[in-house]
């Protein structure tokens, strides 16, 4: 259950990260819009994270919706020397940043692992 969600949630943080661009005023995202009648009249958006849940929820069965949004600056994220991004970079970034906020997504929460002594 657990490594679905996770799943789930890097999806999305990837799907963000490729398309969009955080806009730092309040709960903002700067999104890549293509829109389906006109797709090549892609255009850059700035919803609220709830306008973004509410779009996605109209479009996508409920397993594939995010639970959590990650945000993520073009500076945090890491590429290959072909230009891929390195995805477990990014899972590593994805899983600090929920422990740190200690993020629960459906009853499980992300806490940061105990000390080692």
């Amino acid at each position: 259950m657990r490594k679905r969600l996770l799943t789930t949630t890097i999806f999305m943080a990837l799907l963000l990260a490729l398309a969009s661009l955080p806009a730092f005023a309040g709960n903002k995202v700067d999104v890549c819009h293509r829109p389906p009648g006109n797709p090549d009249n892609f255009h850059t958006i700035s919803v609220s994270e709830n306008a973004l849940q509410a779009h996605l929820k109209e479009r996508l069965a409920v397993y594939k919706r995010p639970k959590h949004i990650l945000q993520f600056t073009p500076d945090e994220l890491a590429f290959t020397a072909n230009a891929k991004l390195q995805v477990g970079e990014l899972k590593e970034r994805a899983i600090a940043r929920l422990e740190a906020e200690n993020v629960t997504i459906e009853d499980v929460t992300y806490k940061p692992a105990p000390a080692e002594e």
